[in-house]
């Protein structure tokens, strides 16, 4: 079930109908949010909540033979254990395929025929994985007690909104509001303000997904990607910066959606996203950009690794390290490696030789430069193929700058809503949804209205899914 799709917004109407009519049993209520979490991950492909459910009880066990070890060492394998196995699982299911074209040439050599497994990718597999690997080695350093209930675990990796592509949530926010870690299960008691303003940040999120990803995305973008010889230097630019803002508008749609139905049923999980492209270099972009990723990998990663800990050489190859496997996280291709390299190595560029931003004219210069920067990384983040991408930069410099046919002024409008996004003062968004917050129940009812009529007329073809679920 798609987020931005008829069939989604019935099954979470119903949810939330069905949880507030059990605002006054909280086990009963949390117990009816797993049926949900799991019947909703069922609609994409049944077999799979075996996976998922195994993966719990993975984490559930593996957290309590963890707590019982009695040093320090012992609980770092059992750490290790756990963590080991969850990317066994992950590397078969995601990176098998990758894996076999890597030793091709030499399968080939001895007479093995290669070729795709026919592994089918379990959709949120990235996220659920690092959740849980998340929530065991927080068990090993005593940051958190071990839940002894093994539906409590199940609900933290399964949770619906933010299950696909999620936020990912620490065990010491999310397990306290499920009624684990020695606190009460919470009764749902959601002032009117906070259910509003859970519904102003799901549509929001309707209208990034539809409004500028997708629009981007067929009128534009995948055009160019597909075949990026057939147009000129300015649509090839201008598919560039589009599907920054797809992508954008894609993912941090998706996370404002996840937010504000996590807040409708009493619930809070972090921001995901702040403005990226205000960024004035990539330290700051990767602080605004998938917050909760960038924090699990300095935590879960560059830190376990040595962090800055060992001299400058020492720190430039724990961050290059951390990238590098951030960009094979996301998706199994040679062409995710370069993006998570070329982040890699202009952070490490970064910390020898840059230094802080400050406001002003420099700023101004510096957020344009980090912004292209970053443009350039998403080509090959895009681009189905080296070739592809090499075609797109090419076409940048020898596709002609005398005509645009494909450009329109539906583009333009939506490019410009784009940029107008990251550029205004947060305080107008806050004060937007202050405005929607306060209005009548029959305002605001008729703003949802409005916007599921635009996503219905803009909803042309068939919805297409969020980037990050091929992740």
């Amino acid at each position: 079930m798609l987020f931005h799709t008829p069939v989604f917004g019935f099954f979470l109407f119903a949810c939330v109908a069905v949880a507030w009519a059990l605002a006054n049993r909280p086990r009963a209520r949390l117990g009816f949010l797993l049926v949900a979490s799991y019947v909703f991950y069922a609609a994409w492909e049944p077999r799979f909540v075996v996976l998922m459910a195994g993966c719990a009880v993975l984490d559930w066990a593996g957290a309590l033979v963890v707590a019982r070890q009695p040093t320090a060492r012992r609980r770092g394998v059992a750490v290790a254990v756990v963590a080991g196995v969850h990317l066994g699982l992950l590397g078969f299911w995601k990176y098998t395929d990758f894996i076999l074209q890597a030793l091709e040439p030499w399968l080939a050599e001895g007479g093995a025929a290669v070729g795709p497994s026919g592994i089918l990718l379990p959709v949120g597999i990235s996220f659920f994985t690092f959740q849980g690997i998340g929530y065991v080695v927080d068990v090993g350093r005593g940051q958190v007690r071990a839940e002894t209930a093994l539906w409590r675990v199940m609900l933290f990796l399964a949770f619906f909104p933010q299950l696909i592509a999620g936020p990912i949530v620490r065990a010491d926010r999310l397990l306290p509001q499920l009624g684990g870690q020695g606190h009460p299960a919470p009764r749902l008691r959601l002032p009117d303000e906070d259910f509003s303003r859970g519904l102003s940040l799901l549509i929001v999120g309707l209208l990034k997904k539809t409004v500028l990803a997708d629009v981007l995305a067929r009128e534009i973008v995948d055009r160019v990607f597909d075949l990026p010889q057939m147009y000129t230097g300015p649509e090839v630019l201008v598919a560039v910066y589009g599907y920054a803002l797809q992508i954008y508008g894609d993912f941090s749609g998706y996370s404002d959606m996840a937010v504000g139905m996590a807040v409708m049923f009493g619930i809070s999980i972090p921001r995901n996203f702040d403005r990226p492209y205000r960024a004035a270099s990539l330290q700051e972009f990767w602080r605004r950009w998938h917050i909760t990723l960038s924090q699990w990998l300095r935590d879960y990663l560059y830190i376990p690794l040595g962090g800055n800990r060992g001299g400058r050489w020492a720190r430039d190859r724990n961050l290059l390290i951390t990238m590098v496997l951030g960009g094979l996280w996301h998706g199994a291709a040679w062409t995710f490696v370069a993006w998570g390299t070329l982040h890699g190595f202009g952070l490490v560029v970064e910390r020898r030789f840059g230094r802080p931003a400050r406001a002003g004219w420099r700023r101004a210069i510096r957020v344009l430069v980090t912004f292209h920067l970053v443009c350039f990384a998403w080509i090959w983040f895009r681009a189905p193929s080296f070739d592809l991408g090499a075609d797109v930069v090419r076409q940048l410099w020898t596709g002609g700058w005398d005509a645009a046919p494909n450009l329109n002024a539906t583009m333009a409008v939506v490019l410009a809503l784009g940029a107008l996004e990251q550029a205004w003062p947060r305080e107008w968004g806050r004060r937007v949804a202050q405005g929607f917050v306060r209005a009548p129940a029959l305002a605001q009812a008729a703003v949802l209205v409005v916007a599921l009529r635009l996503v219905a007329t803009l909803d042309q073809g068939g919805s297409s899914p969020f980037i990050y679920f091929q992740f």
